[in-house]
Order: structure tokens, then C-alpha cells, then sequence
């Protein structure tokens, strides 16, 4: 009886993994369709390379950029502008601003915050 029901589950277990097997051999899988661009689209480049300004032309805009904040020291030395002194919170996002529009290499700020 053991032997009988052990037999008869195999047999089950050996079927249903031939019919799992065969039923997934004849689909084939679903290809998306490849979509060309047309011939007069203009094709993506690479993005300009960024910018830096000489030292002579950070250290003539700085004067400008730093009038409106009179506890502001400014360094610059190669293409890095250091800044020292102190400033109000409101204002540090003003002056980032403007010294980030000078195009510098780097800012380094130590200033101390009010």
C-alpha cells in the first residue's frame, strides 16, 4: 500500500514537471519594437565643459561681488576663492550666489556666522 502510494505520487511529480517543462518551450519571448529616430532629429551632445575664470578676472569681480557685504575678507588663489570674516545667516546665501556666478574653481568658506 506504501509502495503503491509513493509510486503514484512520483509518477504525479514526474508528470507535472514535464507538462510545466513543455508548456514554456514554445513561447517566444516578447521583443519591444526598436524605435529609430528620424533623420532631421538632432542628435544629443555632450554638455559644454565648466568654465573657470583666471585669478586676475575673480580677483577684479570680487570687488564688485563684495561691496554690499563689508565683514567679508576674500583670498584668491588658484581659481579657489577663500572666504573670511563674519556675515549674517540671511545674507551667506546672497553671497554664495553671487561668488558661484563668478564661475570660481572652488569657494572655501570659513567665514563665521551670525
Amino acid at each position: 500500500m506504501k509502495h503503491t502510494r509513493l509510486r503514484s505520487m512520483l509518477i504525479a511529480g514526474v508528470l507535472a514537471t514535464a507538462l510545466v517543462g513543455t508548456g514554456c518551450k514554445g513561447k517566444e519571448k516578447a521583443k519591444e519594437p526598436v524605435v529609430q529616430p528620424a533623420a532631421d532629429t538632432p542628435q544629443q551632445s555632450t554638455p559644454a565643459p565648466v568654465e573657470i575664470s583666471s585669478d586676475d578676472e575673480l580677483r577684479n569681480s570680487l570687488k564688485d561681488a563684495l561691496k554690499d557685504f563689508p565683514g567679508v575678507n576674500a583670498e584668491v588663489k588658484d581659481g579657489e576663492i577663500i572666504l573670511t570674516g563674519t556675515i549674517e545667516r540671511a545674507r551667506l546665501q546672497v553671497l554664495m550666489l553671487a561668488l558661484n556666478s563668478l564661475r570660481p574653481k572652488k569657494i572655501t568658506n570659513n567665514l563665521t556666522v551670525k
